[in-house]
């Protein structure tokens, strides 16, 4: 992409996984005071919406809408905003992880509650490997069916023009094959 983002490898690896991690921490913490009282499927239903909202800021990359439309905010804003790595930086590193980890903690939360006295450590390795293994092959799978049954195809490397079928397909979940 010609005008595309460019991230350094150092930023992309570094940088918003160092960030990610404090995010997914302050997830934990946002759990633990907003959502530890709530139901579980109001919990994973607010999660759910949050992460479609957050993986549009995908789209605002590709598509170039964060230069278009979002350069023209007051200053903190357009400066976040409006470049590649702020937007990257906010919607990916910070507001995914966070709600990656709100949505995961239900999920650990009736884990534990599956375990009988006494059985506690062998139940829950038990279970979260079933949990681990599920998630990989869910993952796999998908890439498949992306790969195989829903090929993306483009007439040439970094032709973005059906990178909204992609986003919704999953993010880098397979590479497209070229014509």
């Amino acid at each position: 992409l010609a005008n595309g983002p460019h991230f350094s490898y150092t930023y992309y690896q570094s940088f918003t996984s160092i960030v990610g991690y404090i995010a997914g921490a302050v997830g934990v913490s946002i759990f633990y005071k907003f959502f530890s009282k709530q139901s579980i499927r109001k919990t994973f239903f607010i999660t759910a919406v949050i992460k479609i909202l957050a993986s549009v800021i995908d789209l605002i990359i590709v598509n170039r809408w964060n230069i278009s439309y979002l350069s023209h905010l007051p200053f903190p804003l357009n400066y976040v905003f409006s470049s590649d790595k702020g937007i990257y930086f906010f919607g990916d590193a910070i507001i995914y992880q966070a709600v990656q980890m709100l949505d995961f903690m239900p999920m650990v939360l009736l884990t534990s509650k599956l375990c009988p006295k006494g059985l506690e450590c062998t139940t829950y390795a038990i279970l979260a490997g079933f949990t681990n293994f599920g998630a990989v092959l869910s993952n796999t799978a998908g890439s498949l069916l992306i790969a195989f049954v829903f090929p993306i195809r483009t007439s040439k490397p970094n032709d973005w023009d059906e990178s909204i079928k992609q986003s919704a397909g999953g993010n880098g979940a397979s590479s497209p094959k070229y014509d």
